[in-house]
């Protein structure tokens, strides 16, 4: 008896290890999309040309339109007082202006060249 008892646990031992075997560890990624299908595109039917001829067209005659004469405009003419001066200022004209410009280029003339008139030198310029 001893011997069938000891016949029955060797067996479930080798059952409980066969088990053990089966029992692993799986990891599974699913995406859920649909599978991909390649069906060939359904036919197109063409109906047949029709030819027909061009239809006739009938326009009026050509107008002929003559430019019109053009438009001369002319600015209206200005005149000017005989004594009008472009360059008019105050006393330009007065023999009391004109000398006291002269006065004034004698005295600049002189203090940029120091009072001498050989012009040598480098001198004192506009100080």
């Amino acid at each position: 008896m001893k011997r069938i008892l000891a016949m029955a646990v060797a067996g479930g031992a080798l059952l409980a290890a066969s088990a053990a075997a089966h029992a692993g560890v799986s990891v599974g990624i699913n995406i859920g999309a649909p599978a991909v299908v390649v069906a060939e595109p359904a036919p197109v039917y063409r109906p047949a040309p029709v030819y027909a001829p061009a239809p006739v067209v009938y326009a009026p005659a050509p107008v002929a339109y003559a430019p019109a004469r053009p438009v001369v405009v002319a600015p209206v003419p200005v005149r000017y007082r005989p004594d009008y001066r472009a360059d008019y200022r105050p006393g330009y004209h007065r023999a009391e202006y004109r000398e006291a410009r002269r006065e004034w280029r004698g005295r600049e003339w002189a203090h940029r060249h120091d009072g001498h008139g050989d012009h040598r030198g480098p001198g004192r310029h506009w100080d």
